[in-house]
Parts: structure tokens; sequence; C-alpha cells
């Protein structure tokens, strides 16, 4: 993109400039670089209105309220929104588009009491242990086990792709804790913390790889895609120069667990 920003810069086209800063800046809040993805977006946008073009003014709106609401700013996003339909509704072949209603049910649910709902999955995903998430939840699970929170939980999960993990992993206590209780669920919670414990000892080499893989060979395969995925998210959390030798170390439990298992 940078090198079509600048090629565009240099025709010049202003149109594909605008096109180019708003994916820029997509890609900027994909990563949650709000700031600078805020940046891009607003420069996309003041070129658009300058062409003026439709089309990539409405992108670059969408883009600013979904910034603004990643943020946690509802007020500002839902201004942002009410400037996207202003304009779409200002133009007949825009107000009734398939992509225009998707977002009119986007902001309904983010600018209503809807998003109360989400602000408090918010905060329980955001407490600091696995004691505070399960008291929190008990605290509210008149409101949070519900159709309701998995549907919000959801969506959270598509407007933060970069936090998927972990919000797939609350979804997943939040569904075993509707179907078994809240007890059994956090029950589950440490018993994978407790093997991720015994498989983080092995990268640092004071258990064997072997010790663990026999373990692992016994684990429920549901249980084993969970830790398998909470393994690559805390690899790459880890300094760059230690990831390759802790992903090595990944690939031999793999092997090791499906050679134990006959697989």
């Amino acid at each position: 993109y940078q090198a079509a920003l600048a090629l565009y810069q240099a025709i010049p086209d202003r149109l594909g400039q605008a096109n180019t800063l708003q994916s820029l800046g997509e890609l900027e809040r994909r990563e949650a670089n709000y700031s600078a993805a805020r940046e891009r977006y607003q420069a996309a946008l003041a070129l658009a209105r300058q062409i003026p073009d439709v089309a990539c003014q409405l992108n670059c709106l969408l883009g600013l309220a979904r910034n603004e609401y990643a943020q946690g700013d509802r007020e500002a996003a839902c201004a942002r929104y009410q400037e996207f339909f202003a304009l779409a509704d200002s133009l007949p072949a825009f107000a009734e588009h398939p992509v225009i209603r998707e977002v009119r049910s986007e902001a309904a649910f983010r600018c209503s009491g809807a998003a109360t709902l989400a602000e408090k999955l918010i905060a329980w995903v955001n407490t600091p242990t696995w004691d505070a998430s399960r008291a929190y939840l008990e605290a509210h699970q008149a409101e949070l086990l519900t159709d309701e929170a998995e549907a919000a939980l959801q969506a959270l999960m598509r407007a933060h792709p970069n936090r998927e993990d972990v919000l797939a992993r609350h979804l997943e206590i939040l569904r075993q804790a509707r179907r078994e209780g809240i007890a059994a669920a956090y029950a589950q919670r440490q018993e994978t913390e407790a093997m991720l414990e015994q498989i983080l000892r092995a990268f640092l080499g004071t258990l064997s790889i072997a010790a663990v893989a026999a373990l692992l060979a016994a684990m429920p395969d549901e249980q084993w895609d969970r830790l398998e995925r909470e393994l690559e998210e805390r690899i790459s959390q880890q300094p760059p120069e230690e990831q390759e030798a802790l992903r090595q170390v990944l690939e031999e439990l793999r092997r090791l667990r499906r050679s134990r298992r006959g697989g």
C-alpha cells in the first residue's frame, strides 16, 4: 500500500490516494494502532470530500466509527455513524444497499442499550486473573449467561480481530458456564492452566518433552485444540528471538502426541 500511495501521489491521482489511505487506515485499526488509523482515515476523508467521491467518504466514516468504538469512545463512534447515515441517506443508490443495512444493524447495537452489555463483556474479558473473571461472571450472570451476551461477544470478535483468541476463549467459558454451570467452566480453565504450566516447564527445559507428550496423548481432541491455540498465543507474546525455538518445541509436542495416539 505504501508503494501504491507513492505512485498515486506522483501521478497524481487523488482518488487512488484516498482509497489507499483508507486501506492503510483499515490495516492500522486491525493492528490496534488506533491513532495512526484515525490519521489515515481523516486524510483519506479530506481527499474524498475534495474530489468528491461518496463511496470513499462512506468507507472512511465507517472506519472512523469503528475505530472510535474499538477505543471505547461510544459517543464519538455514534457521531461518526450518524455522519455515515446522513451521507448514505442523501443518495437513493446507497440508502438501501445491503452493506448499508448491515451497518445500520451494527450501529443500532453499538449505540443502544445493547452497548452496555458489550461494555460488561469487555470488563469481564479484561479482569486481571481467572479468580477475578469468575467473580465478575458470578456477579453478572443474569446478563452475561444469555443468548444476547453470546451474540455480543461474537460481534466483539469481529470488531477486534487482533484479540480474537482471547475473546474466543471467553466465549468457550461462557457457553460451558451456560451448559454446566460457572464452577464447571472455571474448573476446566484451571485444568487447562495447569497443563499450560507443565508445557511451559518443558519449554524451559525443567520437564522432559516426552513426559508432557505422554500427558497430551491422553487429552481429548477438543481440549488439545484449545490448549494448542493458547500455546500459539503464548509463543507469539515472547521475544522474537525466542519464538522460533519455542515453535520447534510445540511442533515436537504435536509429533509426539500424534505418534502416541497412533495418528
